[in-house]
């Protein structure tokens, strides 16, 4: 994904243009503020032309863009926030800004406060047969309530001088972790960390699994050691093989129950049949967590549904090296917007942890 990049607007009302029709700007957002929304370029110049002539609540504008659906997020708990004064968050909307804190901008709907932290980052790009630096705009939004502080963002790719052709993730983990503190200092509060690994791994999953009103799907595992076999020496970080670990701890749950029925009496092996499915879903359950758990898992990605609904769905990096420079230094998750996104995600987690 690409963001807003600035290749030197200098007129506030072509950088307005560009940066509403930018990628960092979702059309659904800009639709709430025009009537001349058949495509992004007409509602884009329309909405800015009502900033500029101060038609239009730039609060309300970038409160919409707060809430945004974005892919990543980070959570904590706590309470007793000091509301700051940070920069005009209408500037966003007309220069680049300086790297620093916007806001807040006021949500009346549950009482919370957004901020947004402002970054540059380098993109290279060919003009005028000339390698040029151009700047990524990459922001940060915190949403800050009486009970919890919530980052979410959106990844992207970028390059180098070197080789402009060749693009790369870029590396959030090295920002995120100095922006929460930074954060958390303005607002005078050190919240507390959840340990998400007990919450997702032991807590949901106890809940939710042998719940048959619910569909719980295993998608993928982050772990030290992988393979099916149980025997890898790799002592890298690798993505482990989530149906040939379902098929394992099938095979192995029918092995189980196989040989409890061949010891059984005739009689109970009658009664026994009827449970059959239930004892060897069980079975299956209770191994792969013991694998999962077991096996040094760094991130675990799972999708929760009812027949109606898709309540959750996220890949959750349980931050277990927070002295590494990886991504697994501090605790993020990736959501999915097809699946509600992060605040949907943040939703159900804050929801789970009210009911402990």
């Amino acid at each position: 994904m690409t963001l807003f990049i600035d290749e030197g607007y200098s007129n506030p009302d072509t950088f307005c243009i560009q940066f509403l029709q930018s990628p960092d700007f979702k059309f659904e957002t800009l639709k709430k503020f025009t009537r001349r929304s058949f495509n992004k370029a007409n509602a884009a110049t329309d909405v800015a032309r009502k900033v500029m002539q101060n038609r239009i609540d730039t609060n309300q504008l970038m409160l919409e863009y707060a809430k945004q659906s974005r892919q990543w997020f980070t959570l904590k708990t706590g309470n007793g926030p000091d509301i700051f004064e940070g920069e005009d968050p209408k500037d966003l909307l007309t220069e680049f800004g300086e790297e620093d804190w916007y806001g807040p901008v006021f949500n009346e709907e549950d009482d919370s406060y957004f901020y947004f932290r402002n970054h540059s980052i380098d993109e290279f790009k060919i003009i005028n047969n000339q390698i040029e630096r151009v700047k990524i705009r990459w922001i940060v939004v915190v949403n800050v309530s009486d009970s919890y502080l919530a980052l979410t963002w959106d990844g992207f790719t970028t390059n180098s001088d070197e080789n402009i052709d060749s693009r790369h993730q870029f590396q959030f983990w090295n920002y995120m972790p100095s922006i929460i503190s930074e954060i958390e200092d303005l607002l005078g509060v050190e919240y507390d960390q959840p340990v998400f690994h007990q919450l997702i791994l032991e807590d949901i999953w106890d809940k939710y699994i042998p719940d048959s009103n619910y569909t719980w799907s295993h998608l993928a595992v982050r772990a030290e050691a992988s393979g099916v076999a149980l025997s890898a020496r790799s002592s890298g970080i690798q993505q482990i093989n989530v149906s040939g670990l379902l098929s394992l701890s099938n095979k192995i749950a029918e092995s189980v129950v196989s040989d409890i029925e061949e010891a059984m009496r005739p009689q109970e092996k009658l009664r026994n049949r009827l449970r059959r499915r239930y004892l060897i879903e069980r079975a299956e359950n209770t191994i792969i967590k013991t694998l999962i758990k077991d096996w040094g898992t760094k991130s675990y990605e799972f999708r929760l549904q009812t027949e109606d609904e898709n309540l959750f769905r996220a890949h959750s990096y349980f931050g277990l090296k927070p002295h590494g420079n990886t991504q697994d230094c501090f605790p993020h998750f990736k959501a999915y917007r097809e699946s509600g996104g992060a605040y949907k995600a943040i939703e159900f987690l804050l929801n789970e942890m009210e009911d402990l």
